[in-house]
C-alpha cells in the first residue's frame, strides 16, 4: 500500500473479481473513485504473490513479487504500469524467498530476494537488471526472509534470517563490499526493515506468534530488541517511519487490528474498533490472520489496509484512517477478494 503526497494505491490478488480474476491488481483512489489495473496473470494455484511496495522520490510507485519461479517488478509511470521480470529463481511461491524493493537516488529501483537461500540484489537501469550475491559469510548458514531499504546516502540495507539468527547488512552502492552484524540469535518467520528520516534503522520481527522491534543503539554500539506483543495472528508485518522519525507498525492480534507507534516515550498501542461501523454499514472486524499494512499520508496520518468482514471465506479489503477511527465511507471498501491475495508494503520515502 502506498500513500504520502499521492493517492492511496493497494496491491492484491483479484482471484474473486469477475473482471480481474486471477490477476495481480493495483488499485488507486482517484477523484472519480477506485481505478484498478490487472498487472500480471496469476497462473496456477491461488496462493499469494507476496507483494511488497515502495515509492520513488518523484512519487512513482514500485512493487515486486514472487510468482511461480519469477521475480516480477512493476512501477507506475505517465504511460501506465511498466512491468518487467527481475530474475527466474529456483524457489516457487515460497514466502521465505519473496523479494523486497527500494529506490536508489534518481529513482533507480533495486530488488532483494533469496534464491536457493542465497541473498541477491538486483538494480535496474531502465533496460536491464544487474544482479550480485551478498558476500557476507555467516558460517555455513544461508539466508532467507530478506527485507530491504535504502537510506538517504544511497546505502542499501538488508535484514535476513540465517540458521543462527537475524542479520543486518549494509553497503554503499558505489562500493563493492558489504558490512554486517547479527541483530538477534532468535529466529524469524517474517522481517521488515526500514530507515527513518535520519537514517536510523529499525527491524520489525515476527518470531512464531511474537512481535518485536529491533533498533541499533549508538550509545551501546549494538542492536537492542523491544518485545511488543504476543499472540500475533498476522503472518507478516511492515515497519514504517513517519516524517518525525517515529517507528510504527500494525498487526492483527486476538481478533483486533493494533496500531503501535513509539513517539519517544515508549510504544503506544491503539486498537481499531470491531463489529458494525455505523457510518459505513461495514463489518470492520479483521480476519484473524490478515496482514494489517501501515502507511502514512503527507500529514503523518496513519492509514491501515486489512481484510475484514463477517464472512472469513469472502473477506472485504478495508482501508482505515487515523486509528481508532473506522474506515471512511468513500474509501473503506475496495472489493471482495480471497485472503491469500493480500500483499502490501509501504516504507517512508
Amino acid at each position: 500500500m502506498m500513500t504520502g503526497a499521492t493517492w492511496p494505491t493497494v496491491f492484491y490478488n483479484g482471484s474473486n473479481s469477475p473482471i480481474l480474476q486471477n490477476k495481480l491488481v493495483a488499485s488507486s483512489l482517484t477523484p472519480a473513485g477506485w481505478s484498478s489495473t490487472g498487472l500480471q496473470e496469476l497462473t496456477g494455484s491461488p496462493a499469494s504473490s507476496f507483494v511488497r511496495t515502495t515509492a520513488g522520490s518523484d512519487g512513482r510507485i514500485g512493487a515486486t513479487w514472487l510468482r511461480e519461479n519469477a521475480i516480477g517488478f512493476t512501477q507506475s509511470s505517465a504511460l501506465g504500469w511498466q512491468t518487467t521480470t527481475v530474475a527466474t529463481v529456483t524457489n516457487s511461491n515460497d514466502s521465505q524467498h519473496a523479494p523486497d524493493v527500494a529506490y536508489l537516488s534518481g529513482n533507480r529501483p533495486v530488488v532483494a530476494y533469496s534464491d536457493n537461500d542465497s541473498i541477491k540484489v538486483a538494480a535496474y537501469d531502465n533496460l536491464t537488471w544487474t544482479t550480485e550475491t551478498l558476500n557476507i559469510k555467516t558460517g555455513n548458514d544461508t539466508g532467507t526472509h530478506v527485507t530491504m531499504d535504502v537510506d538517504s546516502q544511497d546505502r542499501v540495507g538488508l535484514a535476513y534470517q540465517t540458521g543462527t539468527g537475524v542479520y543486518f547488512a549494509l553497503r554503499n552502492w558505489t562500493q563493492s563490499t558489504w558490512s554486517g552484524t547479527q541483530v538477534t540469535p532468535s529466529s524469524a518467520s517474517h522481517l521488515s526493515l526500514a530507515f527513518g528520516p535520519n537514517d536510523q534503522a529499525g527491524i520489525a520481527i515476527i518470531d512464531g506468534n511474537d512481535l518485536s522491534h529491533a533498533w541499533f543503539s549508538t550509545q551501546l554500539g549494538r542492536w537492542v530488541s523491544d518485545p511488543l506483543a504476543s499472540g500475533i495472528g498476522s503472518n507478516r508485518v511492515n515497519l514504517a517511519f513517519n516524517s518525525q522519525g517515529h517507528p510504527a507498525l500494525s498487526y492483527v492480534s486476538e481478533g483486533k487490528v493494533h496500531y503501535r507507534i513509539n513517539e519517544g516515550s515508549g510504544w503506544i498501542d491503539a486498537v481499531l474498533p470491531i463489529g458494525m461501523d455505523a457510518a459505513t454499514g461495514l463489518t470492520v472486524t479483521p480476519i484473524s490472520d490478515s496482514e494489517a499494512v501501515l502507511a502514512f499520508d503527507a500529514n503523518d496520518i496513519p492509514v491501515i489496509a486489512y481484510y475484514g468482514g463477517s464472512d472469513p471465506q469472502n473477506p472485504q479489503l478495508l482501508l482505515a484512517y487515523d486509528p481508532p477511527v473506522a474506515p471512511e465511507p468513500t474509501a473503506a471498501l475496495l472489493a471482495m477478494f480471497g485472503l491469500a491475495g493480500l500483499g502490501l508494503r509501504r516504507r517512508s520515502a
